[in-house]
């Protein structure tokens, strides 16, 4: 049996290598991204706040899992 952590899920996605001494981590793409509301004062008036609206993929430790997981199609050997 295959090692259930995300770090071996197909849904997970690494643009980077960790730095010496911490985790690696990465974006669980098993569902789209979900919508996060940010509220921050506006530049002209403090008193009032506006709401910026990002979508991001949750991030997640490398060794982290779910019930989501789905293994990694084993990659092809290239042929000489």
């Amino acid at each position: 049996m295959s090692n259930r952590s995300c770090s071996n899920c197909d849904f997970f996605h690494t643009d980077r290598t960790p730095r010496p001494g911490t985790m690696a981590r990465g974006q669980c793409r098993s569902y789209p991204p979900v919508a996060i509301a940010n509220p921050r004062p506006t530049a002209t008036e403090g008193s009032r706040t506006e709401t910026l609206v990002l979508s991001r993929w949750p991030v997640v430790n490398a060794d982290d899992w779910c019930g989501e997981f789905s293994a990694k199609p084993p990659t092809a050997k290239p042929t000489a």
